[in-house]
Parts: C-alpha cells; sequence; structure tokens
C-alpha cells in the first residue's frame, strides 16, 4: 500500500490501484481450435498445443471449456532441452485434451501486469512519479469471481485414468465464466508391469459450475510407479467474468 499518493479502494475498502499495486489487465485474447492439437493414439493418449507467452511478464490464463469433452489442462512450460549455448529458451503454456475428443472452440483470455496502449475519453486516469500512466479506468481489467481451494487428497482420483470421471467442485460466480488452474496437480495410474500413465489434473464448465477431472501427460517406460499423487498440495481453482472483454485481442502464437 502506497504511503502517499492517490490509491482507490473498494467498498470492502482493498486497494484497488496505487503506485505499488497494480491490476491485472487483458493482454490477449483469441482461440484455441481443436486443429491446434497434435494427434494421439490409443497406445499414445497425448494431445497437445502450446501458445507462446514470451511477450508476457507475469501472465494468467484463463479459458473456456463449456463441455466435458473440452476439458482441459494447462501449464507454465519451457523449451530448454537440447539447446545449444546462447539459444533462446521459449516460454510458452502446454494445453492439453484428450485425444479422442473433438474439442469445440475454447476462448482464452491472459491477463497480465502491462501498461496497455488505450486511453480512455473520459473516466479516471493515475499516473507515477515519473510521469508514466499506471491505470485508466477504460482498461479491460480482471474481474475474478470465484476462487476454490482444492486441499491435498481431494478429489480424489484413483480409477479416474480413463476420464469418463470428473469431480463438481461447486457454482463459480455469475456472468460469462473463464477458468484458471494455474498450478494443476499429477496423477500416476499403473498400467501393466513396468508402464504407468502419469495424468494431471483438467477442467470444465457446466453452465457456470466447474469440474476437476484428469487428463494423460504422458508414460512411465521404466518401473511399475504406485497410484497416487504426484504433487498432492493446495492448489486452486479462479474463475473469472468475461463478459466485457474483448475477443481476439492481440491473440497469440499457437501450435504443436
Amino acid at each position: 500500500m502506497a504511503n502517499y499518493g492517490i490509491q482507490l479502494v473498494n467498498k470492502h475498502d482493498l486497494s484497488i490501484a496505487s503506485e505499488q499495486d497494480v491490476n491485472y489487465v487483458l493482454r490477449s485474447s483469441g482461440l484455441i481450435k481443436n486443429s491446434h492439437f497434435s494427434r494421439g493414439s490409443s497406445s499414445e493418449p497425448f494431445s497437445f498445443c502450446y501458445m507462446d507467452l514470451a511477450a508476457f511478464n507475469c501472465p494468467l490464463v484463463f479459458f473456456r471449456p463449456v463441455n466435458s469433452d473440452s476439458r482441459i489442462c494447462a501449464y507454465p512450460s519451457q523449451t530448454a532441452d537440447s539447446m545449444g549455448h546462447g539459444a533462446v529458451i521459449w516460454r510458452h503454456m502446454r494445453v492439453m485434451k484428450w485425444w479422442n475428443k473433438h474439442i469445440a472452440d475454447i476462448e482464452y483470455f491472459i491477463y497480465d501486469i502491462w501498461t496497455p496502449p488505450e486511453r480512455s475519453a473520459f473516466g479516471i486516469q493515475m499516473f507515477n512519479s515519473g510521469g508514466g500512466i499506471i491505470f485508466d479506468s477504460g482498461w479491460n481489467f480482471l474481474m475474478l469471481t470465484s476462487v476454490k481451494w482444492l486441499d491435498p487428497g481431494y478429489p480424489n482420483h484413483a480409477h479416474h485414468n480413463s476420464g469418463a470421471n470428473w469431480t463438481p467442485v461447486g457454482h463459480m460466480g455469475h456472468g460469462q465464466l473463464a477458468l484458471s488452474l494455474p498450478n494443476p496437480r499429477g496423477w500416476v495410474e499403473p498400467g501393466g508391469l513396468t508402464v504407468g500413465w502419469f495424468l494431471q489434473e483438467c477442467f470444465h464448465l457446466q453452465g457456470n459450475d466447474a469440474f476437476i477431472s484428469l487428463v494423460p501427460r504422458g508414460m512411465y517406460f521404466w518401473g511399475a510407479p504406485k497410484r497416487g499423487w504426484t504433487n498432492n498440495m493446495r492448489t486452486q481453482l479462479m474463475a473469472a467474468d468475461v463478459s466485457a472483454m474483448p475477443r481476439n485481442y492481440h491473440p497469440v502464437k499457437i501450435w504443436h
């Protein structure tokens, strides 16, 4: 909280903006299509694509998978393996779906701490001591509607490796919602004598109710792992109202 200067607070007496407290603002929006994903198979059931986040500072990515067939997992990633000295590390987000599901187009919204180029013709603007703008009431701010904490061990994913079962985690608010699960946890499912499957938590919406399930990420070739969590920590599912957000706003590169 700033010790001097102007500060905006909401009805709950929480800081909205000050020189030290800057909001997340929309930096990109667009669509992820089924054609963006790699093709999987029953023996290698992995289907994924990448979103280019190289230009972002500290992005929060929200998605609108509006039915169970479109459930996805998304997590930050980078390409650094087998790269020569001085090579660029590509920062991106990996998005995974079930290989045998044809997904409907999924909207995404990427929020970041940045200074948008747009300026409002009226409203409130704030500037720092150097004269740089830090707030414009016309910017597209992140509007969270709900945060659901998922405690260690919940949901119990045992025998959910087929993806046919999912756990309802509750109503996420009102409006046109998008979800973000920034730290999806991993789950190991044994498969045979020496092979096991590594799955990660995914999510989807039905109406404005959220559901958590699993999607395959990879396999083990050596050793039969025990069924259970790989990182049984507390994590969170966030929902944001994107009703007023512009679509196709500086979309990012997507590839597989």
